[in-house]
């Protein structure tokens, strides 16, 4: 988990920074638990803070993320859906539930439309209730309901360029990629200068980054066209504007299904790179203890995709450098990379014998 969510937990769970009061100084060690991936005690603590603030639905909201954290799923719905029993009528805390609650499961998209719903049924709700209950509608299918509400927080917020993506992504999900298309380039045109007034206004990269989001979203529309060129062409694009593997997975997939090894190994290679620099000596600040196992096992999986490639193209050698350094980041795998090793050479050596 990145630093900046895990300071979205410290706001979650502190209401001062500096610990003035029993239930920020309760907070900030939850905090320093939970970064020595001590996530049961960081709940205990957090159960101190709601002993003393039963009523408080933001330590309810904290706990649940923890939970969510600790992959104890039932836990955090449950102090989620009680943090929006104590305060029914706040947009704040309907909004951070409903957040705890985006786990793509069938369940907790229904939990979180019926939890929407009856907040709009007797308040307002801001672009950020219509554009969740648009993301909840989608996740069950209701696509035409997930247009409206992500037309309706277009509509109260013209200034955010999700609700625009998403309201594109519905009419292409319709059927209609044509208008997907023809709205995807308004909402490129219009990002185009704002990239060259952001700079040196301390937001720079902002729209930089939602351009690199509706190329990606035209790519897959291209892509259900059966237009491949049309769609690396536009995830390309993305790539040149912000480099990382947010943007070069999308291409890398790309490259594969169409059969473009080399190019695919090109970017996996630096996909490789990205993850693996939380690791050098000189980066700060270091892997937080609770992250590095999961960061590893992720390099070993792309280190076994790329020797899969190298096998597919012949590179043999650098196939079996792959699986053993894959070893050295996950040796939990070891009885599988063993066998697959034995695989490649096995290959390796039937090429060698194959008359020239």
């Amino acid at each position: 988990m990145k630093i900046a969510t895990l300071l979205l937990f410290l706001l979650l769970i502190s209401q001062n920074t500096f610990a003035q009061t029993a239930t920020d100084e309760i907070a900030l060690r939850a905090f320093e638990l939970m970064r020595e991936n001590k996530l049961g005690e960081a709940i205990a603590e957090i159960g101190k803070e709601i002993a003393i603030e039963p009523k408080n639905p933001s330590r309810y909201i904290a706990r649940a993320n923890i939970y969510r954290m600790a992959k104890d799923q039932a836990n955090a719905r449950k102090d989620a859906e009680f943090a929006i029993q104590l305060d029914p009528g706040s947009e704040k805390t309907l909004l951070l539930a409903v957040r705890v609650l985006q786990t793509g499961s069938r369940e907790d998209c229904e939990r979180n439309l019926g939890f929407i719903d009856a907040f709009l049924a007797t308040s307002s709700g801001s672009a950020s209730v219509y554009g969740s209950r648009g993301m909840a509608r989608s996740c069950l299918g209701h696509t035409l309901g997930a247009f409206a509400d992500m037309s309706r927080a277009a509509e109260l917020d013209p200034t955010e360029t999700s609700y625009q993506n998403n309201r594109a992504n519905m009419i292409s999900r319709l059927g209609d990629d044509k208008k997907a298309l023809e709205l995807y380039q308004v909402i490129i045109d219009e990002l185009k200068p704002k990239i060259i007034k952001e700079k040196g206004t301390g937001m720079e990269g902002h729209s930089m980054l939602d351009l690199r989001g509706i190329y990606r979203s035209r790519a897959a529309a291209h892509e259900r066209m059966g237009n491949m060129d049309l769609a690396i062409e536009d995830l390309t694009k993305g790539v040149e504007l912000y480099e990382d593997e947010n943007s070069l997975k999308p291409r890398y997939d790309a490259y594969r299904k169409t059969g473009r090894l080399a190019e695919a190994i090109a970017d996996l290679s630096k996909m490789i790179v990205f993850s693996k620099k939380p690791f050098l000596p000189e980066t700060t600040p270091p892997v937080a203890p609770f992250a590095v196992e999961g960061m590893k096992r992720r390099i070993a999986a792309q280190l076994f995709e790329r020797s899969t490639l190298f096998t597919t193209l012949g590179k043999y050698q650098e196939a079996l450098a792959d699986l053993k350094e894959c070893l050295e980041y996950d040796p939990s795998v070891k009885d599988r990379i063993e066998k697959r090793i034995a695989e490649v050479k096995s290959k390796q050596a039937n090429a060698f014998a194959k008359p020239k």
